[in-house]
C-alpha cells in the first residue's frame, strides 16, 4: 500500500461503527460519527490503492455490479444485505457515490473502508459526480463543510482524481459510469489515461463518465446535458463487434425498474438508488454475474415495497469465452409466443419472479433433451398479486423472453392476464416443477389468453413432432357473443397411422345465454384410432345459463380419456365435473378409465394435478392446467 497504511483493528472499528447504522430506525436520519482524522486516513490509503491498480480494471466473475448510490446510505446497506457483505461477495460499483442524498459521507467512507480491507475483491469506478466541479454544487461540498470543513472536501477530491474509470469482466463485459466515446476505438486508450486527473470538459475521459445512449439516433448526437454525446444502437454494436465483446454495462441515468436494456440487450443501464432523491418512484437494481456469465438482477423497490428478482441468462459458450451466440426475441402480439431471430454471440433468457426469499425460483431448466420455462402473469391491479410475475407493463420494450429451443423438445407455458381489467384474476396455481413429462420427440404448448377489450381472441400455435402433438388452448372473450372453440391440429392427420391425438378446449362466454359446452366441428370429433389412444379435455363455463351440458364421447377399442370441467357462475355451488384416468395419486382427485364405456361419469370434485396414463404408444402427461379464467 505504499508509505501510507491503516491499522487493521482501526479499519475494522470504522467499518463496525458504519454498520451500526443498520440498527437505527428507518428514516431516523442517524449519522455515523467518525473522526476527521479517520476519514482523511481512509482517503489517503484508498488513493494509494487506486493508483497501484490499473485505470482499466480486469476482473473475473463472479461479481456483483451496482450503479449510482448518491448518498442513499440506507439503500447501500440494503444492497449489501441482499447481495452479501464483503468478503462474501465481490463487488464493482460504477460511480456517483456522493451528492443529492443526505449521507454522502457515510456512503463514501464505507466504500473506501471496504476497498482498503478487500482491495482485490471490492472495486470502485469513477462517476461524473466524483469531480470537484460537480460535487461542489450538488451537495457533497455542503455536507463536508457542515459536518467537518472544506479541507476534508479537498482531501476527497484528491482521492476521487485517482479512481479508475472502467472495468472489463472476463474480456466480455465492459463497465463504466457513462458510456462510449467517439474517441474510443480500443481498450488500450483507457489504460493509457493518466492519473491523478480532474475530469476535462471533453474527450475520452469526459465521455466515459458523461455520455448516454440515445434510442432515436444513429451514430453520435448532441447530449441534452450540455456535455459529451449521445450514441445510437449502431455505435454499441460496432464497438462490441470490433473489440470482440458482448455487453456494455453502465449507470448514470435513472431508470424506472432499476435496470434497462438498450441496443438489443447489448447495453444495460443499472441504477441502484431507489426512490431517487425522494422525488422519483424508481426501483434500484444490482446485477450479479456468475462464473458462466449468468446475470441476475436484484430489484430494490422503495423501502415500503417488496423487492424482486429478474434472472437473465447470458451464456452459450462451449469453452471459456468461445462459441457465443446472441438471440433476439420479438413477442407475438396475438399469442405472446416469441419469435426467435438468430444473431451473434449471446443467448439471453429472461424470466421474472418476485421476492427471492423462497428458493423455488421459476426459471429455465436445462437438459440435453428438453428446455422448460414456466412463466405466470398476475393482474397488476389486483391486491392479491401472486408471487410469480411476468411484467407486461411496458409491452413496447418487453424484457421477458420465454423459451429456447433444445435438441429434442420445447415446452412453453404462457399465462397472460389483462392488466387493464379490474376483475382479472391471476391464472393457475404456482408450482415448482410441474406439468409435463415428455417423450424424446414431443412438443407441447400451453396458451392461456384473456382479452377483455378485443372482439376476437385467437391464440393458436403448435409444432408437430414425430410422435405426438398436444395443444392446450384457453380462450376467453367477454365482448363477443360467440366465443370460438379452437380445435386441435393433428400430427400426421392425413395418414391412418396417426399415433396420438389430444384436444384441450377451454371456452368462456359471458354474453351468451345459450352456451352449451363446446361446439366441435369435426365429422368425427372424438377420434378413434386403431393403434393408439384419443384424449379429449373440455372445459366449459356459462355465466348466464343455469345448466351446463357436458359432451358425450364415443370410445374405441383402445384407451380413451376424457376430462370434462363445467362451471356455472350463477349456481350457488359451482360444480367441477371430471372424468379422468386410473391412478388416484393426488388429493381429492377421482379417476375413471374407459375401454368400451358407453356412459360418462360426472363426478363433483376438484383435482390439482391430474396425470394421464395412455397406452404404450402415447406420452404420459401430468399437471394439466385446469383453471378457466373468470371473465365476468
Amino acid at each position: 500500500m505504499g508509505s501510507v497504511s491503516i491499522e487493521p483493528e482501526v479499519l475494522d472499528d470504522i467499518i463496525c461503527r458504519l454498520l451500526e447504522f443498520r440498527q437505527a430506525r428507518p428514516g431516523a436520519g442517524k449519522q455515523v460519527q467518525l473522526m476527521e482524522g479517520e476519514i482523511r486516513q481512509l482517503c489517503t490509503v484508498a488513493r494509494e490503492i487506486f493508483l497501484q491498480q490499473p485505470n482499466l480494471l480486469e476482473l473475473e466473475a463472479p461479481i456483483k455490479i451496482c450503479g449510482d448510490i448518491h448518498g442513499q446510505y440506507s439503500d447501500l446497506l440494503r444492497l449489501f444485505e441482499y447481495g452479501g457483505f464483503p468478503p462474501n461477495a465481490n463487488y464493482l460499483f460504477l460511480g456517483d457515490y456522493v451528492d443529492r442524498g443526505k449521507q454522502s459521507l457515510e456512503t463514501i467512507c464505507l466504500l473506501l473502508a471496504y476497498k482498503i480491507k478487500y482491495p482485490e475483491n471490492f472495486f470502485l469506478l469513477r462517476g461524473n459526480h466524483e469531480c470537484a466541479s460537480i460535487n461542489r454544487i450538488y451537495g457533497f461540498y455542503d455536507e463536508c463543510k457542515r459536518r467537518f470543513n472544506v479541507r476534508l472536501w479537498k482531501t476527497f477530491t484528491d482521492c476521487f482524481n485517482c479512481l479508475p474509470v472502467a472495468a472489463v469482466i472476463d474480456d466480455k463485459i465492459l463497465c463504466m459510469h457513462g458510456g462510449l466515446s467517439p474517441d474510443l476505438t480500443n481498450l488500450d486508450q483507457i489504460r493509457s489515461l493518466s492519473r491523478p486527473t480532474d475530469v476535462p470538459d471533453s474527450g475520452l475521459l469526459c465521455d466515459l463518465l458523461w455520455s448516454d445512449p440515445g434510442r432515436d439516433i444513429k451514430g453520435w448526437g448532441m447530449n441534452d446535458r450540455g456535455v459529451s454525446f449521445t450514441f445510437g444502437p449502431d455505435r454499441v454494436s460496432d464497438f462490441l463487434m470490433k473489440n470482440d465483446m458482448d455487453l456494455v454495462c453502465r449507470a448514470h441515468q435513472v431508470v424506472e425498474d432499476g435496470y434497462e436494456f438498450f441496443a438489443d440487450r447489448q447495453l444495460v443501464t443499472i441504477f441502484s438508488a431507489p426512490n431517487y432523491c425522494g422525488e422519483f418512484d424508481n426501483a434500484g437494481a444490482m446485477m450479479s454475474v456468475d462464473e458462466s456469465l449468468m446475470c441476475s438482477f436484484q430489484i430494490l423497490k422503495p423501502a415500503d415495497r417488496k423487492s424482486r428478482f429478474i434472472l437473465v441468462v447470458i451464456r452459450g459458450k462451449s469453452q471459456r469465452l468461445e462459441c457465443w451466440w446472441r438471440s433476439s426475441f420479438k413477442i407475438c402480439d396475438l399469442c405472446n409466443i416469441p419469435n426467435f431471430l438468430p444473431m451473434r454471440r449471446v443467448q439471453a433468457i429472461l424470466t421474472s419472479y418476485s421476492k427471492a426469499s423462497t428458493s423455488e425460483t421459476i426459471s429455465a431448466t436445462r437438459s440435453k433433451a428438453s428446455t422448460t420455462i414456466y412463466i405466470h402473469s398476475a393482474n397488476s391491479s389486483s391486491s392479491t398479486t401472486q408471487a410469480i410475475l411476468t411484467s407486461y407493463s411496458k409491452a413496447s420494450t418487453s424484457e421477458t423472453i420465454y423459451a429456447t429451443r433444445s435438441k429434442a423438445s420445447t415446452t412453453i407455458y404462457i399465462y397472460s392476464t389483462n392488466s387493464r381489467s379490474s376483475t382479472t384474476k391471476a391464472i393457475p396455481a404456482t408450482h415448482s416443477r410441474p406439468h409435463t413429462t415428455h417423450s424424446k420427440a414431443s412438443t407441447t404448448i400451453y396458451i392461456q389468453s384473456t382479452n377483455s377489450r378485443s372482439s376476437t381472441t385467437k391464440a393458436i400455435s403448435t409444432t408437430h413432432s414425430k410422435a405426438s402433438t398436444t395443444i392446450y388452448i384457453h380462450s376467453a372473450n367477454s365482448s363477443s357473443s360467440t366465443t370460438q372453440a379452437i380445435l386441435a391440429s393433428y400430427s400426421k392427420a392425413s395418414t391412418p397411422e396417426t399415433i396420438f391425438t389430444t384436444i384441450y378446449i377451454y371456452s368462456t362466454n359471458s354474453r351468451s345465454s345459450t352456451t352449451k359446452a363446446i361446439p366441435t366441428t369435426h365429422s368425427r370429433p372424438h377420434t378413434t384410432h386403431s393403434k393408439a389412444s384419443t384424449t379429449i379435455y373440455i372445459h366449459s363455463a356459462n355465466s348466464r345459463s343455469s345448466t351446463t351440458q357436458t359432451i358425450p364421447a364415443s370410445y374405441s377399442n383402445t384407451s380413451t380419456t376424457i376430462y370434462i370441467r363445467s362451471t356455472n357462475s350463477r349456481s350457488s355451488t359451482t360444480e367441477t365435473i371430471l372424468a379422468t384416468h386410473s391412478k388416484a395419486s393426488t388429493t381429492k382427485a377421482i379417476f375413471a378409465t374407459y375401454s368400451k364405456a358407453a356412459t360418462t361419469i360426472s363426478i363433483p370434485s376438484s383435482h390439482t394435478s391430474p396425470s394421464t396414463t395412455h397406452s404404450s404408444l402415447s406420452t404420459a402427461y401430468s399437471n394439466v392446467p385446469s383453471t378457466v379464467p373468470n371473465s365476468s
